[in-house]
């Protein structure tokens, strides 16, 4: 009976431990923004991540990044075999989630955004294992000239070619 008592102490305290932390807050006056990519067979290759026509860099693997900016409008993508557009006007002192999944395509990897709510009690779950897993990633190669890339996405997504989300603003953490 103490043995169960004990083991049951326990596994609540690491449910807590798991399911208590928390998201990160953005320094005054800023917004960040978590890109999580938590799932995917394909999750060996490496996304290209923007802002705009800033290039912020690539990485790989189910992972998550962090990535404070100024509050404002904000169009987010990535880049693989397609881009996927993600855009909202973030407010300061904000934290958001955007989900990065992968898919297999005819030669390489396709990628979808997705906003999380702070309702999706799967994602977050699925999230929050990835954070007790691994540390955030660092983008790499932003020294790489991706002006190529930037003018022909930012051309399409102003010509309203390609797939646009709508962020929700009010879905903070």
């Amino acid at each position: 009976m103490k043995k169960a008592a004990i083991f049951s102490v326990l596994i609540f305290v690491m449910s807590i431990s798991l399911f208590g932390q928390q998201f990160q807050k953005p320094s005054e006056g800023k917004t960040l923004v978590y890109f999580v990519r938590y799932q995917g067979s394909v999750a060996l290759i490496d996304f290209k991540y923007f802002d705009g026509e800033k290039y912020l860099g690539r990485v790989s693997g189910n992972n998550y990044v962090l990535y404070e900016c100024d509050p404002g409008e904000h169009v987010f993508w990535v880049l693989a075999e397609n881009q996927e557009f993600i855009k909202g006007n973030f407010k300061p002192n904000c934290t958001y989630v955007i989900e990065v999944r992968p898919f297999q395509r005819v030669v390489s990897a396709g990628v979808n955004l997705f906003q999380i709510s702070p309702d999706d009690k799967k994602a977050l779950k699925s999230i929050k294992t990835l954070f007790s897993k691994k540390e955030p990633a660092e983008l790499k190669g932003q020294d790489v000239d991706q002006s190529i890339h930037i003018n022909a996405a930012m051309g399409q997504f102003r010509a309203g070619k390609g797939k646009v989300r709508e962020f929700n603003t009010d879905w903070t953490f």
